[in-house]
Formats: C-alpha cells, sequence, structure tokens
C-alpha cells in the first residue's frame, strides 16, 4: 500500500528519517532541477516577465519553507511517524499548522516552487509546480484522505469538515 504507518520509534530517529527526506526532496526539487529546466527551455518559452525583486521571491521561499518545517516537525513530535507515506503518522494530526490547513506541507510546497519561479522569472517552472500541487490535489489527496478515514474513523472526518483544505480555517 501507499500509506503504511510508522514503526515505532523515537522522535530522534523519526526526525532523522524527516530531515533526510526533505533534503532529498528539496535538494532535487528545489535546487538540482529548476536551473537545469530553465536552461533547458531558454529561448523556446518567454520569461514570465514578472522580475520580482530577489528579497521578495526568498521572502516567500523562506515563509513557505518555515510552514514545511513545522508542519514536518508537527509531524513527527505529534504523529509519532514521517511526512513520507511510506512511514506516515501513527496519530492522528490535527494541531500545529494542521490546525489551521489540512496539508500544510502542500501548501508548503507550491509556496517554494511559486518563490523559485518568481526567482528565475520562469513560467516553465511556474507551471511545473503548479501542475504539482494540481497532480497531490486530484491524485495524491484523494488516496491519502481515504487513507486517514479508514484510521481514524469520525475523529477524521470531524477534523476535515471542520478544517481548510488549501485555505486557512481554524478546525475543530
Amino acid at each position: 500500500p501507499l500509506f503504511r504507518r510508522a514503526n515505532p520509534a523515537s522522535a530522534s530517529w523519526n526526525g532523522a528519517k524527516t530531515v533526510a527526506q526533505i533534503a532529498c526532496f528539496w535538494g532535487f526539487f528545489l535546487f538540482y532541477l529548476p536551473p537545469r529546466l530553465v536552461g533547458a527551455t531558454t529561448g523556446l518559452v518567454p520569461e514570465l516577465g514578472v522580475h520580482a525583486p530577489r528579497a521578495l521571491s526568498m521572502g516567500l521561499f523562506v515563509a513557505a519553507s518555515m510552514l514545511g518545517l513545522w508542519s514536518a516537525w508537527t509531524m513527527v513530535v505529534q504523529g509519532r511517524g514521517t511526512p513520507l507515506p511510506l512511514d506516515t503518522a501513527r496519530d492522528l494530526v490535527v494541531g500545529g499548522p494542521y490546525r489551521w490547513v489540512r496539508n500544510p506541507m502542500a501548501v508548503a510546497g507550491v509556496g517554494q516552487g511559486v518563490a523559485v519561479a518568481l526567482w528565475f522569472s520562469s513560467w516553465i517552472l511556474l507551471g511545473f509546480f503548479l501542475a504539482g500541487g494540481v497532480a497531490w490535489h486530484i491524485v495524491v489527496r484523494p488516496a491519502e484522505e481515504r487513507d486517514l478515514l479508514a484510521r481514524f474513523g469520525a475523529a477524521y472526518d470531524r477534523y476535515r469538515a471542520g478544517t481548510g483544505l488549501w485555505w486557512p480555517r481554524r478546525g475543530p
């Protein structure tokens, strides 16, 4: 199955696995791949045309990254697992940033992607990262929500009913 509950482990072990996951994921999708996509499409696709000040794109990137790190930490500490679906939380997580939005890591990832697209002023990157958000919404989210409903039942149903998916809304 795509979603597997984490084996019992210490918060430090789950934290170490989470740091490794973040380093691999962010390293590839946010630092390695973007300049290569931009380089491969230079001259084929016009620039975004929005030359945001570097401080603005960096500020958005830092804010989104902090949300992602806070979300991951909350998953490790409150959920007793990791953000990785193959090692997912043992307990339903409704605190921290999950109090306002059901998947703050998806929000953080799209925010980071938009920041990177602004940094490079790239339509290709903006489309790539927004497509990733749409793919998560259409493919991953339904499967994740089915898993959470199967594991946590009415508690997850109440949480889902009272907490926003993409837009913050204070949960129960």
